[in-house]
């Protein structure tokens, strides 16, 4: 099932009550109340659905199979209580490999397949729920998503040219600082050995989160038929 398929498929309720429900902690936070919307999605929201639903689905730029993973792994910075959290990126062909979604032109993201795995193991609410979650991170509109990926593109180009070795996660970081309105400066207020705990629990984390994905990929496409990444970085 395509991306737009699945979107139009499921209910606006059924989604927005999803996506309140997977970020509950988020929504409280930011609106200080304990039951967020209560009168139901807000107008932005079925704004920005409604264009997913109808949009005109685009062949995929580069000519490679793209498929939709939508899996649930263990996060320790998740603002859950049970630091587990939807993961939603693009696997290629059938490669090992995850991509982000960051600034994907919709039309062109709608086209793409969902894993049956993920329908299969989360369900199609679920799914349907992280995908709207994750497109509209940067907008709410296709067109905000592609004026900021012109504007990232820009400033990244610059940083490039301007910034020597060591210094290009500063530049990246103030971009995207400037982007989404970020404070300047960040204080990691932890002790020495909270930092040590929480690298031990990141790299427990990442072992877990590894073969889940692995068998996510064997129910997918088969382990038989993995292809492993070539990375070019």
């Amino acid at each position: 099932m395509k991306v737009r398929e699945l979107l139009k498929k499921i209910d606006t309720n059924a989604i927005w009550k999803e996506v309140v429900k997977n970020n509950l902690e988020y929504f409280i936070e930011i609106t200080g109340e304990s039951e967020p919307f209560p009168e139901g999605p807000p107008e932005g929201f079925i704004k920005a659905l409604n264009e997913m639903r109808t949009i005109e689905p685009l062949p995929s730029q580069d000519g490679n199979l793209w498929r939709v993973v939508i899996i649930k792994y263990l996060d320790e910075y998740c603002h859950r209580e049970d630091e587990e959290r939807y993961d939603v990126d693009l696997i290629k062909n059938n490669e090992d490999m995850r991509y982000a979604c960051d600034f994907i032109n919709w039309a062109e993201f709608v086209g793409y397949e969902v894993c049956e795995t993920s329908i299969k193991w989360y369900g199609e609410v679920a799914c349907a729920a992280e995908i709207y979650w994750e497109i509209t991170f940067w907008g709410g509109t296709n067109d905000d998503v592609i004026a900021k990926s012109a504007s990232l593109e820009k400033m990244s180009n610059k940083s490039r040219a301007r910034s020597k070795a060591g210094k290009l996660f500063k530049a990246y970081e103030k971009m995207i600082r400037k982007i989404k309105g970020v404070p300047r400066k960040w204080v990691d207020e932890r002790t020495e050995e909270e930092i040590m705990a929480q690298e031990k629990k990141s790299e427990e984390y990442d072992k877990i989160n590894r073969e889940l994905y692995l068998r996510f990929l064997d129910e997918e496409i088969g382990a038989e038929n993995v292809v492993e990444a070539e990375y070019d970085w």
